[in-house]
C-alpha cells in the first residue's frame, strides 16, 4: 500500500465502559493520536496477533 492510498474506513458506533474510554483517551493522547485512531491501531494489532496464533485471554464481561 502506498502512502497515497489509505484503507477505506467504516464508521461504527459502539458502547463501552466509561472507565475504559477514559483509559483509551489517556493512552491515545500519550501516543499523539485521537481515540478513534488509537482504537483502530490497537484492534488491528490485536487481530494480527490472533491471526499469527498468539494466545489471547479475554475476560468475561461479568469478570471485568
Amino acid at each position: 500500500m502506498s502512502n497515497l492510498t489509505r484503507p477505506l474506513k467504516k464508521k461504527i458506533s459502539i458502547t463501552m465502559d466509561e472507565d475504559l474510554y477514559e483509559q483509551l483517551k489517556v493512552l491515545a493522547e500519550e501516543d499523539g493520536r485521537n481515540v478513534s485512531n488509537y482504537i483502530n491501531l490497537t484492534m488491528r494489532r490485536h487481530v494480527r496477533s490472533l491471526s499469527r496464533g498468539d494466545s489471547v485471554q479475554i475476560e468475561a464481561a461479568s469478570e471485568a
